[in-house]
């Protein structure tokens, strides 16, 4: 037998300590080597995360670069209409480290029928896989749109309703009463006191000169609001008062340096998308230019009432939709502070150039300045417009008066949306920046 082989319990404890040591530092070094790789991996992707910022930071300032050459080439090629094509980007071209393109855009996808249209250009920059995209609306400035050469436009045929004795329906004018279709005042206790034109015949009580066969005249387009939305203040309708489901704009004073509902706007103008709803204007004040988008059907100023513009050239009030207008309360051509317990003409809105905080002042009901209806317009109450109307039909009740006076201001320097021309313009505040 083989004696057992002798170890001391200190070699062997000797051992027991060298092995766990090692076992120590090699996980001490697995830890480093993992930390290290770990800092590596977090340095890498910083590096990747500032390329790609940078990358996008570039190819953003390309985009814009590529919407201002679109702007560019529409300057100066008078012949764009027919030497571009609709959505389709022009080729690429070298800057810095990326590259730009641009493309313009016309909603109904033809640039050629139709010089009233909007305009989209498009800036794509790129930089590595980076890609943006930079828009900016044009709209058409310069050519008077032929609607603003008479005082009152109606797209559709005109016919009065009868009165009753003295107690006539009646449109008067300074200047001309126009249509694109034929005007009809025959009815009894009817009476247009005004010149006509119009494509079809002019029959009746007219107290002017009548021209019949007339070329047809041009309103404004689809397009036309966009410049209002862009530059207007819009006012949510979650704010406006409410009676049965219709709004109620009561004893409101609108302009540059009043809105209740929000912040001012410098040119007044005011955005209202009624979203369906009726809005019911009554007893207000409006200094600026008002839009009025998708209102109801029974919407319409109907309350003694005072619009004014701020613009010389801008309208006072755009509607997209049916609208009737009761400026006057049952002929009452006064808006009476005290009657109705309001204030308008607060500090900054001054009228005649007295501004106060009491309510005893008086107006003249009117419209200041010119409105566009696109659809029906409603005339149920003496309703004075002094600068132009244009609508696509009228309706006058009987026995109610409506008085239009021409300001050639319109025509000598459209507003915007009342132009039709190949030289464009940028509309303000509607640069965008793009998904791609």
């Amino acid at each position: 037998m083989t004696p057992a082989m002798y170890e001391s319990p200190n070699n062997s404890k000797r051992s027991g300590r060298r092995g766990s040591l090692y076992i120590s530092v090699l996980g001490v070094t697995l830890i480093v080597g993992m930390m290290a790789s770990v800092a590596i991996t977090v340095v890498r992707l910083e590096m990747r995360t500032n390329t790609t910022y940078n990358q996008m930071q570039e190819a953003r300032l390309l985009a814009a670069s590529g919407a201002e050459h679109g702007l560019s080439y529409l300057e100066n090629d008078s012949a764009w209409r027919s030497t571009l094509q609709n959505d389709i980007e022009r080729g690429f071209t070298n800057k810095g480290n990326g590259q730009f393109c641009w493309k313009i855009v016309d909603a109904d996808e033809d640039l050629t029928d139709d010089q009233r249209d909007t305009m989209t250009i498009y800036g794509i920059g790129k930089v590595g896989d980076a890609v943006a995209v930079e828009s900016v609306k044009v709209m058409p400035v310069g050519t008077p749109l032929s609607c603003l050469e008479v005082a009152l436009l109606v797209d559709e045929s005109i016919t009065l309703e009868a009165g009753w004795w003295y107690f006539e329906t009646e449109i008067d004018s300074n200047q001309t009463v126009g249509s694109n279709g034929s005007i009809d005042a025959t009815n009894g206790s009817t009476k247009l006191d005004a010149d006509v034109e119009v494509v079809g015949t002019a029959t009746g009580d007219i107290d002017g000169t009548i021209l019949q066969g007339v070329a047809q005249r041009v309103l404004p387009g689809d397009d036309m609001f966009e410049y209002y939305k862009s530059m207007g203040t819009w006012i949510d309708i979650s704010q406006i008062p409410t009676d049965s489901g219709a709004l109620i704009l009561e004893g409101v004073v609108l302009s540059p340096a009043s809105n209740r509902f929000g912040t001012t706007n410098a040119e007044g103008i005011y955005v209202i998308d009624c979203q369906g709803a009726d809005l019911s204007i009554e007893h207000c004040r409006i200094v600026g230019t008002l839009v009025v988008l998708n209102p109801g059907s029974d919407s319409g100023i109907f309350g003694t009432s005072v619009f004014e513009r701020v613009v010389a050239n801008y309208p006072t009030l755009l509607v997209d939709g049916d609208f009737t207008l009761s400026v006057s309360d049952y002929g009452d051509k006064t808006l009476n502070e005290l009657s109705w317990g309001i204030n308008l003409n607060p500090p900054g809105t001054p009228y005649g150039g007295v501004a106060n905080l009491t309510p005893t002042d008086w107006y003249n009901a009117k419209l200041d300045g010119l409105v566009y209806i696109r659809g029906q317009a409603t005339v149920t109450d003496a309703t004075d417009v002094e600068g132009g109307m244009v609508c696509d039909s009228l309706d006058i009740e009987s026995m109610v008066r409506l008085d239009v006076d021409f300001e050639r201001v319109y025509y000598d320097n459209p507003p915007p949306g009342f132009a039709a021309s190949d030289t464009m313009q940028v509309i303000p505040g509607s640069w965008r920046r793009e998904a791609y």
